[in-house]
């Protein structure tokens, strides 16, 4: 990631252009108490930043996405500020030693001179490294402690989710379809034949043929060496028109031809399945997890919203362009 950061900052610090819009990579973007957070600051905190660039993209994407790192940026400033004005934890150097240990372990096969050669060619001090990764370990274990150790999700509370939601706790409706795909043609000679074509499939399903042999001797798809058999489709896999055919017509039917753009679609109904409640112990644990995710971010985000009602932030560019 470093290494990645740095190479786009050599190829863009003169100037870049995303969409005739410059991208500012000098200067303050704000102030978060005491603390400076420039331009680069923001970059090479977002990976997604990074990428928008490298591709070009600029405008109101890039601003949103570039917004949403100065927030972060921000916000963990201000909670290594209150990590240093609280007293009911510390982190000893002892847990930075062990996190850098299982980095050096799992990342460098246990070789510290390959940790050092990555960090010399990211330009980056074993020191400033280390502060890195106490500052990592400080925002995590804030995080747990204001946030984290406070959600609490009630049996009640998931039970509710799963009484008011059905539809989200229940399995898709599925249709098992064999399909006869048959090209519209290019020019209006062409348009005749295959249409002459899918009347002539038509007649012969109406006179009793079997679907999967005119399948394998009509339908213009890869499907066709399987007679035009897709097995199982739950409706959200299907077109919306195509959907709207399978899941109206009866077992055993087969469709009109159904105008799919450039082509036409002949759908037969094997058999079909209703959707089905998943039963609350299935997704209980599911529901729970999505509570808690919730309610985490939201506690976050209140505690965030105070650090900052509490400091002093000055955000100095809302644009990551000019």
């Amino acid at each position: 990631m470093k290494r990645l950061f740095w190479m786009l900052m050599a190829a863009l610090m003169s100037t870049v252009v995303c969409h005739a819009e410059t991208v500012r990579l000098d200067g303050v973007a704000a102030y978060a108490n005491a603390h400076v957070i420039t331009m680069s600051d923001v970059l090479g905190s977002s990976r997604e930043l990074q990428e928008m660039i490298a591709r070009g993209q600029g405008g109101e994407d890039l601003d949103a996405a570039y917004q949403t790192a100065i927030n972060e940026v921000v916000a963990r400033k201000l909670i290594l500020d209150a990590y240093e004005s609280q007293d009911k934890m510390s982190i000893p150097d002892a847990a930075v030693e062990e996190r850098i240990n299982t980095i050096v372990q799992n990342m460098f096969d246990g070789n510290r001179s390959h940790l050092f050669d990555a960090l010399a060619q990211d330009g980056l001090s074993e020191r400033a490294w280390r502060d890195q990764i106490r500052e990592q370990l400080i925002v995590g274990a804030m995080r747990n402690l204001r946030v984290d150790s406070k959600v609490a999700v009630s049996p009640l509370a998931v039970r509710e989710a799963y009484d008011h939601c059905p539809d989200d706790y229940a399995t898709q409706p599925k249709a098992k379809v064999r399909m006869i795909i048959i090209s519209k043609g290019a020019s209006e000679e062409e348009e005749a034949t295959q249409q002459a074509k899918v009347d002539a499939v038509l007649e012969g399903i109406k006179a009793g043929g079997d679907f999967a042999e005119l399948a394998i001797a009509n339908s213009e798809d890869g499907h066709a060496v399987d007679g035009g058999d897709r097995g199982w489709l739950e409706r959200d896999m299907l077109r919306d028109d195509l959907a709207e055919v399978a899941f109206s017509i009866g077992i055993g039917e087969v469709s009109d031809a159904v105008d799919i753009g450039k082509q036409l679609c002949i759908v037969k109904v094997e058999d079909r399945v209703d959707a089905e409640r998943i039963s609350f112990e299935e997704v209980q644990p599911v529901i729970e997890r999505k509570l808690r995710i919730e309610q985490s971010r939201d506690l976050y985000d209140s505690w965030i919203a105070r650090l900052r009602k509490n400091g002093y932030v000055k955000i100095v560019s809302k644009s990551f362009t000019r």
